[in-house]
This record gives structure tokens, C-alpha cells and sequence, in this order.
């Protein structure tokens, strides 16, 4: 007897709509926000998944398990180091002159998207659309000047400012007094600054007011490529002057005295 031959051909379509659930995420900047996936179990044997994960800025476990006749939750963690972007400009209409082909049309709220999908040993699988809006970032931390501080004295404080991409930044650096007790209040810092990939820095400053009085301030670190940036907020409460010397001067009654 001859062996059958068969040809097989398949293709992928696009999974029904109902199958597909969405997770909405709203966050900060480099800021975490967990939400969880319950899996059912109804078999009689434990289950090792191991999901398969479509976006930068989520995280979720390399494989978790789902107890027989149980259920369990896959945590998913939103966890973007950038703001959500600016919809982009609208291009040409098809069919103008110099207007690129119709391309599949895609979300432009600018927000940042992903898929999950987990495959399950009974056949099934779920689907997830990820979708996550990320605002400006936190403060990076809080600088007090040292209480007491004398006016005309400078001081030295020290950040450590960190670089969330694993590549080389370069930052902009602004200083902007929001509340001084006189203009002769000042915040010395260099211009530009580099971190390496994944790294920090101590980065120093000099703050001098030649008045006692509370001080207020932020200095702002921007990636001028990305637009991305962190701040830290500065507080400074200055006390008078240290005495320089004692002069002591007597003199009789109606008589000048000089020193």
C-alpha cells in the first residue's frame, strides 16, 4: 500500500472581538502600577504557564503556576520610563501628491500599548490588549539645606540623580528659586551633566543668600532629545550673619573716640 500524502496549509486570523479584554493602566513616569489576570484551573494536574508579553514598559513573571482545581493571579506590572507621547501631526491624505500609501489605521491618542497572551494546556488561550497613560514624574527627592546655615556662607549639597535607560543620558540642568528672601540669593550648578546606563550620580550644587530668610527651589535634570526629565525640590532656611569680630570702642564723656 502506497502512503498517503497530504498537504497542509494553514493561516492566522484576527481573534473575535469578544475574546479580547483590554487592561487600562494610569500611572506616573517611572512609577509601578500592578493589576492582576485570574487563571482558572479545571483540570486535575498543576499548570507551569508561561506568558508571552508584547511592550516595553510592562513586566510580568517568565512563568507562574496554576494549581490543579484552582485558580491563581499573574501579576502585571505597568512600569513606563517615559511619559505617554503627543499624537503625532496628521500626514497627507492617500491619493495626494507626495502622500505615502494608506497604512493600517492605528490608535494616536498616544498612549502606550501592549498584548498579552497566555496559552493554556487545555487548548484555550487569553488575550489582552494593554493599554497604559503615564503622566509627569514625581519628585525625585527632597534637598534640605542643614537649619542654621548663616547668610553669606555657602553651602554644598549633593544629588544623586539617576539614569533610568540602560544607554548614556545627557541633561539639561535649570535652577529655578521660587521663593527667596532677597535677589542676592543664589543656586551655583553646572550647565549639563552625563550618567551612565542604569547609573547615578552625585551631583553637587552650591547654594549662598546674603540675607537670613527661607528659600525655595527646584532643579530640574531634561534629556533635551527625549524631553524627558526629573526634579528635585530645595529648601533652605538661612540664619544671620556669623559675627566676623567684636570691635570694642570707650571713650569719655564728650569725647570722640576712634578705632
Amino acid at each position: 500500500v502506497e502512503p498517503l500524502k497530504l498537504t497542509c496549509t494553514g493561516a492566522c486570523i484576527v481573534p473575535p472581538a469578544e475574546s479580547t479584554q483590554t487592561l487600562e493602566f494610569k500611572s506616573l513616569a517611572r512609577k509601578a502600577q500592578d493589576k492582576t489576570v485570574k487563571i482558572t484551573n479545571p483540570t486535575d494536574k498543576d499548570w507551569y504557564l508561561s506568558p508571552s508579553l508584547q511592550g516595553d514598559d510592562w513586566k510580568i513573571p517568565h512563568e507562574f503556576k496554576v494549581p490543579a482545581k484552582g485558580a491563581a493571579d499573574l501579576t502585571v506590572t505597568y512600569y513606563p520610563l517615559t511619559m505617554s507621547n503627543k499624537p503625532k501631526p496628521a500626514e497627507a491624505p492617500p491619493g495626494t501628491a507626495g502622500a505615502a500609501p494608506a497604512a493600517p489605521a492605528e490608535p494616536t491618542d498616544g498612549a502606550h500599548r501592549g498584548q498579552l497572551f497566555i496559552a493554556l494546556p487545555d487548548g484555550s488561550a487569553q488575550l489582552y490588549k494593554l493599554r497604559g497613560e503615564a503622566g509627569p514624574p514625581e519628585c525625585s527627592g527632597q534637598v534640605q539645606v542643614p537649619d542654621g546655615s548663616a547668610a553669606k556662607k555657602p553651602v554644598t549639597v549633593i544629588l544623586k540623580v539617576k539614569n533610568w535607560l540602560a544607554e548614556t543620558q545627557q541633561f539639561d540642568v535649570t535652577v529655578n528659586l521660587t521663593e527667596k528672601p532677597t535677589p542676592a540669593t543664589f543656586i551655583v550648578a553646572a550647565n549639563v551633566t552625563e550618567i551612565a546606563p542604569n547609573g547615578t550620580k552625585e551631583f553637587p550644587l552650591r547654594f549662598i543668600s546674603y540675607t537670613d530668610g527661607l528659600s525655595k527651589g527646584t532643579i530640574t535634570f531634561t534629556n533635551p532629545i527625549t524631553g524627558e526629565y526629573c526634579f528635585f525640590e530645595l529648601t533652605a532656611k538661612t540664619s544671620m550673619p556669623e559675627v566676623l569680630e567684636t570691635i570694642s570702642v570707650e571713650s569719655p564723656v564728650r569725647q570722640t573716640a576712634r578705632y
